[in-house]
C-alpha cells in the first residue's frame, strides 16, 4: 500500500511539474512574430506519402521488405533575432512552417525521418565589441535533414526549391535507373563514416522529389525502391 501511495504521489508531482512548465512557457513568452513563412507547393509535394502507406524496397541479394510510414504532419517553428538561452522566450521572431514524416522497416531494422522548411541563415553581422555573430534568417534558403537511425544528412535548398549542391559529399543527377525504372533529378548525399548495425556501415541516400530511391552500404550492398 505504501509503495503504491507513493507511486501515485511521484506521478502526480510529475503532473504537477509539467503543467507547470506549460503554464510558465505562455505566462513568460514575452516574445514578437514578425513574420510567418508557409511551406511551399514544391515542399509541400516533397516526399507525398501518407500515413500507413507501404513503400516496397528489395535488398541487392533479393530480399524483399517494406517500409511503413508512421507520420507525415506540419507544425511551426521558431527562429529568433538572436540566439536565445534556456527558458527565454522574449524577442522578435520568425514562425516558419515545416513538415516531417517518418517511415521504419522491421527487418532490416532501419527508421528513416525527413524534416523540411527550417530556415537557414544567408548572412551574418558581427558585433565586434560583444564578439558575436547575430545571423540574419530569411525565406530565401532552407534545410531539409534526414536522419537514418543514427546517421544524419542536411540538404539546403532555395526558395523555388532547388537544392544547393555541396560537392564534397552530394551529387545530382539528371536521371538514374534503378530497378528498370527511371528517376529524374536524383541526389545522392553521403553520411561521414559511422559503424552502423546493418552488418555495414550506411555510405549514402539516394532521392528525389518522389521519395526515398536507395540507401546505400559501404560493403556496396544496396537496399533500393521496387
Amino acid at each position: 500500500m505504501n509503495l503504491t501511495r507513493k507511486i501515485l504521489e511521484i506521478l502526480k508531482f510529475k503532473y504537477l511539474l509539467s503543467l507547470l512548465i506549460v503554464v510558465s512557457f505562455y505566462s513568460c513568452d514575452k516574445s514578437i512574430e514578425t513574420s510567418r513563412v508557409y511551406l511551399t507547393d514544391f515542399e509541400k509535394g516533397f516526399m507525398p506519402y501518407y500515413l500507413g502507406q507501404k513503400v516496397g524496397f528489395v535488398h541487392s541479394n533479393g530480399y524483399n521488405f517494406n517500409f511503413t510510414v508512421n507520420d507525415v504532419k506540419t507544425s511551426f517553428g521558431r527562429q529568433y533575432d538572436e540566439p536565445k538561452p534556456f527558458f527565454d522566450f522574449s524577442g522578435n521572431y520568425i514562425a516558419y512552417q515545416t513538415k516531417s514524416l517518418k517511415m521504419s522497416s522491421t527487418y532490416p531494422k532501419m527508421t528513416l525521418e525527413v524534416n523540411l522548411g527550417t530556415l537557414n541563415s544567408n548572412s551574418s553581422i558581427h558585433d565586434s565589441i560583444a564578439g558575436t555573430f547575430n545571423y540574419i534568417y530569411t525565406d530565401s534558403i532552407k534545410t531539409l535533414s534526414v536522419y537514418l537511425n543514427n546517421h544524419t544528412i542536411y540538404l539546403d535548398y532555395l526558395k523555388n526549391g532547388n537544392f544547393i549542391i555541396n560537392p564534397v559529399n552530394e551529387v545530382y543527377y539528371d536521371s538514374m535507373n534503378i530497378n528498370g525504372k527511371k528517376y529524374f533529378n536524383v541526389i545522392e548525399s553521403q553520411f561521414s563514416y559511422q559503424i552502423d548495425t546493418l552488418g555495414g556501415s550506411l555510405k549514402s541516400v539516394v532521392c528525389n522529389s518522389k521519395g526515398l530511391l536507395q540507401i546505400k552500404l559501404r560493403n556496396n550492398e544496396t537496399f533500393s525502391i521496387k
